[in-house]
């Protein structure tokens, strides 16, 4: 099962460092993200939490990865939640490329 905003060449998910593009690119698609933040990068270990929190649903963030957050991604089926966050974040990345000039420059 894929999630409606995933498109066909999607991958079914991601396991990836705790940089802020790949995560927003993978919610906005649908594609559930585990994600494990480099050793000695404080900005990363932020990031983890931050994603977490903000979708829960899509991101399992990890210090390292065991076999049932490898099965949570393999079996990951959308879920309300995580298709709500992947529109909400889509919505959001929208307005603001629309008013992300304005806002940044005052334009």
């Amino acid at each position: 099962d894929r999630s409606p905003a995933a498109p066909p060449s999607a991958p079914a998910g991601i396991i990836c460092s705790t940089g802020n593009e790949t995560i927003w690119e993978a919610v906005c698609r649908g594609v559930p993200v585990l994600t494990v933040p480099t050793s000695g990068h404080p900005e990363q270990m932020m990031n983890a939490r931050i994603h977490g929190r903000a979708f829960p649903a899509s991101v399992r963030a990890v210090s390292r990865v065991r076999i049932e957050d490898v099965r949570w991604l393999v079996d990951f089926k959308p879920s309300e939640e995580s298709i709500a966050e992947s529109s909400a974040l889509r919505e959001r990345a929208t307005t603001f490329d629309a008013e992300g000039a304005r806002l940044l420059c005052g334009a």
